[in-house]
């Protein structure tokens, strides 16, 4: 995403946009995962970040990156959990981001197009890869902080919610975004706007529903998340 202003007011702009997000996503997750089944089938804030990742300059990145451990920190500690694992947790998180990043742009150097076949795939792959880093980063500095960190069902659950925010977060943020840049919503119909809406919303929904299953019960340290 191409913006005119000085790199400190654009560094300030995404750190607050980072931060904002992130940290209401995460606390509405969080949110929802204190019912009697601590059920939480995607995380959000990952897939959120990603997308922010992708369309800000890369001169504020680091200014991102600690938009989002200060946001991820912060929805942690005021979810319930200690400060040492709430850093643990937001360490984690950041290793995805840099990891799927890196992957994407050293497969799609230019613009990433969820049109072409080869960027989706380029996508899941570095999706994938960086939620299986997340996972095992996660899941080794949890082993240290709590009773449950070292168990399979916390690699599995953190693995899955991660990868899925990201499968399904990510793309359409993307793309709605480039839209706006571009004017490209202000030439629609609004037949091509409402169907478009309900192809997003629909694909979220059908991807979502399977999941929230007791495969992926989260471990109680993940279910404070």
């Amino acid at each position: 995403m191409t913006r005119s202003r000085p790199i400190i007011v654009e560094g300030i702009f995404w750190f607050l946009l980072t931060a904002l997000g992130y940290y209401i996503l995460a606390s509405v997750s969080l949110y929802a995962t204190k019912g009697a089944d601590n059920i939480a089938a995607v995380w959000p804030p990952s897939g959120y970040f990603l997308a922010l990742l992708l369309l800000m300059p890369a001169q504020v990145r680091i200014a991102a990156f600690a938009g989002m451990a200060a946001a991820s920190l912060g929805a942690n500690v005021q979810g319930g959990v200690s400060v040492g694992t709430a850093l643990a947790f937001s360490f984690a998180n950041g290793c995805e981001a840099v990891v799927a990043l890196w992957l994407l742009r050293k497969r799609e150097p230019d613009e990433l197009s969820f049109m072409a076949p080869r960027a989706v795939i380029s996508f899941c792959l570095a999706a994938g890869a960086g939620s299986i880093v997340s996972a095992a980063v996660a899941w080794g500095l949890a082993g240290f902080l709590t009773e449950s960190g070292h168990s399979l069902d916390f690699f599995l659950s953190w693995l899955t919610t991660v990868l899925l925010g990201m499968l399904i977060v990510t793309p359409p943020i993307v793309m709605l975004a480039r839209l706006f840049e571009t004017n490209a919503l202000g030439n629609a119909s609004a037949a091509m706007k409402t169907e478009a809406t309900s192809l997003l919303t629909g694909t979220g929904l059908i991807t979502i529903w399977p999941f929230p299953s007791r495969s992926f019960r989260r471990p109680s340290c993940r279910a404070s998340r």
